[in-house]
């Protein structure tokens, strides 16, 4: 993986985690409810952002092609950047399950048979 791509989306996915800890927060009882395996899973997330990312980029350009994402519904339009957060919000459900899964892969495929 490239290192500026991985810090692109570092920077995207902490931008979000930040946003989220900020509106956490700012309510009254938050330090009361606070719990730190939330804090946990939220700070995991955002770094395996860049790797689930990466993942949902190439299943998808598996079974479609570079052309479909910028003809159509997918334009450039300020009616796409809704699309982005809902694309966004999937990376960072997804982000634990296929980072682990794309790291048991390399070690599997790195460990002699």
């Amino acid at each position: 993986m490239k290192k500026a791509y991985y810090l692109k989306n570092l920077l995207i996915s902490s931008a979000i985690l930040g946003l989220g800890i900020t509106i956490w927060f700012s309510t009254e009882s938050a330090y009361e409810n606070a719990n730190l395996y939330c804090i946990f899973v939220a700070i995991l997330s955002t770094l395996l952002f860049p790797l689930s990312r990466m993942i949902t980029e190439k299943t998808a350009l598996r079974f479609s092609t570079r052309n479909f994402w910028s003809t159509g519904l997918f334009t450039e339009s300020p009616g796409k950047n809704g699309l982005y957060v809902l694309y966004y919000f999937f990376c960072l459900i997804i982000a634990i399950p296929a980072g682990g899964a794309y790291l048991l892969y390399i070690i599997k495929k790195k460990r002699p048979n």
